[in-house]
């Protein structure tokens, strides 16, 4: 799979990037990743060796793309018109950005993503939906997430309050294996348990079972997705030459701006594909941010003047062709005219966020962190990195953004 990829760096800029790809090629990254050498992070696999099953969670959904799609197309036929995700931070963030970015398909129910407890917020969503056609998703790894289950209690009882309908034949259980919540679900007579591989961390699933079960119930064909992030994966396997592989390429970019002071990555989306931001927000910020050498995400910032910028961002730019990209086409323009680098990402299909975008991303953030470890994987000094003034940053961006956008202090 090639995407296409334009990058708008100064020499001493694009310089660094080069010099991380070959510790890449000399470290044999690439390879070691795939065969899940903890090695690359950490001296010590407790950590790490069971935290891997991102790296083959494709192959394992490949075999189960039938049995989702003829589960949703069965609830479909039951009548549900509303489905409502009960899940928090990683179990909803994926689901949201597809229920955004595709919504539901003709005549397959609405996805309702509650990953919040606002009295307010749980009150609409329950006046919105017909208990009597609405199935409700129980998603969590632990399977003790106190606000899902919470949650559970409520809609638990407003379904037994339905005259005509048994709770269980309204739910069904996204969790680890031997969870709480599958034994919960087991003994409430719940219409489907899906048990996630457990070597996934809950931002990286969007592509297991937390991921594609909403998506298939609103009509996604996620056999079309699942073989989008196969192809993403195989480009993401080449070695030589390293730039060819859009995972490794965008690890190195990430990893040696990081270390050159430019560690905030904000992230531009046309309008349609607008909510990935908050997807990469997390995954960015969680997945790198433990060791006080991470990325700070920026997703959804207003651009203003270049100017207003000092010298701590690499602008990423997702461009979906065909879009309304006039105006942020203009802006990025701007900033690489005034020497911010700039990172472009074009596709023309929207399938590519669904499929491709959220496989692309997480390879470069295991090579991310590899490169900002030292031999004995012990991480680097943030003294040694050339950081700028946040103070001077900040007031810039201040006076830069509207009154309405500005944050409230």
């Amino acid at each position: 799979m090639k995407l296409e990829t334009d990058r708008s760096f100064p020499p001493e800029l694009q310089f660094l990037v080069v010099a991380a790809q070959a510790r890449l090629t000399a470290s044999r990254a690439v390879e070691r990743m795939w065969a899940c050498d903890h090695r690359l992070w950490k001296q010590d696999p407790t950590d790490i060796a069971n935290r891997l099953g991102w790296l083959t969670i494709i192959e394992y959904m490949n075999d189960r793309a039938e049995d989702l799609l003829t589960f949703a197309a069965s609830a479909k036929k039951r009548g549900i018109r509303d489905v409502v995700l009960l899940g928090m931070g990683g179990s909803s963030l994926g689901p949201e950005v597809l229920r955004a970015t595709f919504g539901p398909s003709n005549g397959f129910p609405r996805l309702w993503v509650l990953d919040s407890t606002v009295p307010g917020w749980i009150q609409q969503v329950t006046q919105a939906i017909d208990p009597a056609r609405s199935l409700f998703i129980l998603a969590s790894k632990s399977g003790g997430t106190i606000e899902v289950m919470s949650l559970f209690a409520h809609f638990w009882e407003l379904v037994h309050k339905t005259p005509g309908h048994q709770g269980g034949e309204h739910f069904i259980a996204i969790t680890d294996p031997g969870t709480g919540l599958e034994k919960l679900a087991a003994e409430h007579g719940f219409w489907r348990i899906f048990t996630n591989p457990p070597d996934i961390g809950g931002r990286y699933s969007v592509l297991s079972y937390f991921g594609l079960v909403p998506a298939a119930l609103m009509g996604i064909d996620v056999a079309r997705l699942i073989t989008r992030a196969t192809a993403m994966a195989q480009a993401c396997r080449t070695q030589t030459p390293l730039e060819r592989n859009p995972g490794a390429d965008l690890g190195a970019t990430m990893a040696s701006l990081a270390q050159a002071g430019r560690n905030k990555i904000t992230l531009i989306s046309s309008p349609q594909i607008a909510a990935f931001g908050l997807w990469a927000e997390q995954l960015l910020a969680e997945s790198t941010g433990k060791e006080g050498t991470g990325l700070i995400p920026v997703a959804n910032e207003p651009i203003v003047s270049p100017t207003a910028y000092g010298t701590d961002r690499l602008f990423v730019y997702l461009r979906l062709k065909g879009d309304q990209n006039r105006q942020l086409d203009r802006q990025i323009a701007g900033l690489a005219r005034h020497g911010h680098p700039d990172l472009i990402t074009a596709d023309r299909r929207i399938w590519s966020v669904g499929g491709t975008a959220p496989r692309r991303l997480r390879r470069p953030l295991g090579l991310y962190d590899t490169l900002l470890q030292d031999g004995a994987g012990h991480p680097l000094s943030a003294k040694s990195a050339r950081l700028p003034s946040p103070c001077d940053d900040d007031s810039r961006l201040w006076s830069a953004l509207s009154p309405f956008n500005r944050p409230t202090p």
